[in-house]
């Protein structure tokens, strides 16, 4: 689990991750360039299952090298310091990935908790969770891998799209989205924020084309954001989503988002705001 500066976040995600979690499962926490206290807060917990490592500089890519660098075990998980899901859901993706369907990649269903949202931003991302991408085709955040899966590549690259690096290299068939198993995640509050994210997801998969790597297909979206569009109750939403894509292309086009990489600060705040 790469670690930037998750101070809050920590607080809500380590916990759970330990509940549930089986006594001979390893946690490694890459804490990279924190200038915060999440370094403390990982080692206070005082958990046997938690590795800890602390690399000088931040690099999501060089903390999921150093994470897998100090791990053989197989098969592997990897998440997100800022999602919630329990140990419990962990060690359950991982018997799909012991099954005997040959199953490669698990990820559980992604359940948003849309509080600290705009009007607007609630809108997009509930959308987004009932298009084909969001509800079936998308694996992020909280991924797991069998060994079969993960002889598929050698080392993670430095990419922004780490998640579909990794899904990419696993055929659809052998790909699960377990929807009997869930994660929290606190989506971009505004939209703003869903812009920002928007050309990250733009700048990764222009890194992604650079090494061969296609762009991740989801069936059927176009034809349910045309449903969208018709239906009333999306149709705002599925607006500011098209709006939100075509100024973001526009945006990049141009040149913004090319360097760096943008944090949305917006899902944080809520957190921060009740741990104050």
């Amino acid at each position: 689990m790469p670690v930037h500066d998750e101070i809050v976040a920590l607080q809500s995600s380590a916990p759970l991750l330990l509940e549930g979690l089986p006594a001979d499962a390893r946690l490694i926490y890459v804490c990279n360039g924190c200038t915060d206290d999440s370094a403390a807060y990982l080692r206070n917990l005082r958990d046997a299952r938690i590795t800890l490592i602390e690399l000088p500089k931040p690099s999501k890519s060089a903390a999921l090298r150093a994470g897998e660098a100090a791990c053989s075990a197989l098969p592997r998980f990897y998440v997100d310091a800022d999602v919630d899901v329990t140990g419990r859901t962990i060690a359950a993706l991982a018997r799909e990935l012991d099954g005997d369907d040959a199953i490669e990649l698990v990820s559980p269903q992604l359940h948003f908790d849309l509080t600290h949202c705009g009007p607007l931003a609630r809108r997009v991302n509930a959308l987004w969770l009932k298009l084909p991408h969001g509800s079936a085709s998308s694996f992020q955040q909280v991924i797991g891998i069998s060994a079969a899966g993960r002889s598929r590549w050698d080392v993670m690259p430095d990419i922004t799209a780490d998640d579909s690096f990794i899904a990419a290299h696993v055929p659809a068939q052998l790909r699960r989205k377990v929807t009997t198993q869930s994660a929290t995640v606190r989506p971009p509050a505004s939209i703003a924020a869903l812009f920002g994210v928007r050309l990250r997801i733009l700048k990764g998969l222009d890194e992604l084309a650079a090494i061969g790597i296609a762009r991740p297909r989801a069936p059927g979206q176009r034809c349910a954001l045309r449903r969208a569009l018709l239906d009333p109750h999306t149709t705002l939403g599925a607006l500011v989503h098209i709006a939100i894509g075509l100024a973001a292309k526009a945006a990049y086009i141009a040149g913004m988002g090319r360097r760096g990489w943008y944090r949305d600060e917006t899902s944080r705040a809520r957190l921060a705001r009740q741990s104050s």
